[in-house]
């Protein structure tokens, strides 16, 4: 019999009441409580006795702290092996998340609808999300490279910039614009708002680029180009760079037209990407996050890490078929769709 004690995190703290409506037969048998605090209420739960499982939707720098602390004392029991916690921690983390596009024979049109769907992306929940676009791979010498970025573009100015609510969001933006201030900047800029950014042409040879190695949890993303001799063979260069480049394994997006893949050797090497792509989510033409929605599709980081190197977490959430085992969860979708969440909606998301 398990018993749940829930802490959100202060800045979702107001979706408090809501949960506990919808899962007020739970608490009043006892089997689930919502409490709320900072730092010092998450730390009084996970040092209790009668705490026996913990699991941590956040950074992965809090799942550290939580295991070794803070600063010397800290990053010193990490390389010692010498977590101050040695009960079953689990975690959902974050991720450089990149979105691979494949050229091939698009349209004008298939430009601005791909381009409204990863302006979307960018855009969902003001960017504060672990699966937000991060990185877009592109074919070099693609002549419909640019012309997506502009499209990109034009949709973001479109979109109107929101309450930037998450902690250290401005510093983190500020981080990447001073080591990038090429940066194109989309909105306005004050205390409370942030512009949309893309970061365009980052080097791929730089792989220690602050875009290919820290999440930037606002709303901002780079685009990069791999040289490759053909579609197939930029599939196989993107996979292998974002699998030894890239800082995360949650999630990973293509996007293919369907023409392409009448290509045998573009079919087989989105096969090859689909399985080879080290990812806990890896999703063909969809945000990788709507797997999430079926529930059934386990989501979290890819199996294999621990607490020594955690990356984008351990263990799965969702998952209501309870797969025991499960590496990675693939999910399809068909280059058009139609859907309502984009910032052409009435309501975006």
């Amino acid at each position: 019999l398990w018993v749940v004690v829930l802490k959100p995190n202060p800045v979702n703290a107001h979706l408090g009441p809501l949960m506990e409506e919808g899962f007020r037969a739970l608490i009043e048998r006892g089997f689930l409580a919502i409490v709320y605090g900072g730092a010092d209420v998450g730390s009084y739960l996970s040092n209790h006795s009668d705490v026996d499982e913990l699991h941590v939707t956040g950074s992965d720098k809090t799942f550290e702290t939580v295991l070794f602390g803070v600063g010397t004392e800290g990053q010193t029991r990490k390389a010692e092996r010498r977590p101050l916690i040695t009960k079953r921690f689990t975690g959902e983390l974050g991720n450089v998340s990149p979105v691979i596009v494949v050229p091939g024979p698009w349209r004008p049109g298939d430009v601005e609808e791909q381009a409204k769907q990863i302006a979307s992306w960018v855009t969902v929940n003001a960017g504060f999300a672990c699966l937000t676009p991060r990185v877009l791979v592109q074919h070099e010498p693609w002549d419909l490279r640019s012309p997506l970025i502009r499209a990109i573009e034009r949709r973001l100015n479109q979109a109107p910039t929101r309450y930037a609510y998450y902690p250290g969001a401005h510093d983190r933006h500020g981080e990447f614009v001073k080591a990038h201030p090429e940066a194109h900047l989309f909105g306005k800029v004050d205390a409370e708002q942030l512009p949309w950014t893309l970061i365009p042409d980052v080097d791929p040879e730089d792989t220690q680029d602050i875009c290919f190695r820290q999440e930037a949890f606002c709303g901002l993303f780079a685009e990069t180009g791999l040289d490759a001799p053909d579609p197939a063979s930029f599939i196989d260069r993107a996979v292998a760079f974002a699998n030894e480049t890239l800082w995360g394994t949650l999630c990973a997006t293509l996007i293919v037209h369907p023409k392409s893949l009448r290509d045998p050797n573009v079919a087989a090497a989105v096969e090859r990407a689909l399985s080879d792509l080290r990812y806990g989510t890896v999703s063909l033409n969809m945000l990788a996050y709507y797997s999430a929605h079926f529930m059934g599709s386990p989501w979290g980081g890819f199996t294999g890490h621990d607490i020594y190197d955690v990356q984008s977490g351990i263990g799965k959430t969702f998952n209501m078929l309870m797969f025991d085992r499960a590496q990675k969860s693939v999910v399809r979708a068909p280059f058009k769709r139609l859907d309502p969440l984009t910032v052409a909606s009435k309501r975006p998301v």
